[in-house]
């Protein structure tokens, strides 16, 4: 069966109550998730501000994190991380609120177990994200006032690193869990290429 481009499966599908959201059909809703966390870069649909995809927003954040696996040292490592946690978590605030949050469409009542299982996910790699900024701005201040003193310095660097490298891990187990959501697999199509991590060693 074909797939609609999302604007017409939208256009088709919306069923309108007179003052209550419009639902989506089961097709159009799962259209509407999937472009959503793949991102508006690869079309042009008049985005002010495209965004990337989900894998390409976490790809960039953990390749911000590429100290922590052996201890960031230095404060402008850290500021770093922080810094590009700030960009993810706008990446997330959007796609959360474009799929879970927009008052105007409301995914159909069948789907509605899978819609709330995604809008945890994406709310719970939310505050991953925003746990990995905060504790990288809080390390890059520490560091900087511990410069003079190597093993306060070694302390601090390998405590705030394991903690980030806690959240990455969550968010890749989080990022396990949304892909189990099988019609979401287009969205992780390659992913493993992107996101190495995702990989799974069979048991």
């Amino acid at each position: 069966m074909a797939i609609l481009p999302l604007a017409l499966a939208l256009a088709l599908s919306l069923t309108l109550t007179s003052c209550g959201p419009r639902v989506l059909s089961p097709q159009a809703y799962q259209e509407l998730v999937i472009e959503t966390l793949k991102g508006d870069l690869q079309r042009d649909n008049g985005a002010a501000l495209p965004l990337p995809g989900l894998i390409v927003s976490i790809r960039k954040l953990f390749d911000s994190l590429y100290c922590a696996e052996y201890s960031c040292v230095f404060p402008s490592e850290m500021e770093y991380a922080a810094m590009i946690a700030e960009r993810t978590l706008v990446d997330i605030y959007t796609y959360k609120a474009r799929i879970c949050t927009e008052e105007k469409v409301r995914p159909p009542r069948e789907l509605q177990p899978v819609h709330e299982k995604i809008c945890a996910i994406l709310d719970g790699i939310r505050a991953d994200v925003d746990a990995i900024k905060l504790t990288a701005q809080l390390a890059a201040r520490l560091l900087a006032h511990s410069e003079e003193d190597p093993s306060s310095l070694e302390r601090i660097s390998r405590s705030y690193s394991a903690k980030i490298m806690e959240r990455r891990d969550a968010i890749i187990e989080a990022l396990r869990q949304l892909r189990k959501v099988k019609w979401l697999e287009p969205v992780f199509m390659g992913a493993e290429s992107k996101l190495p991590e995702l990989e799974i060693n069979p048991k």
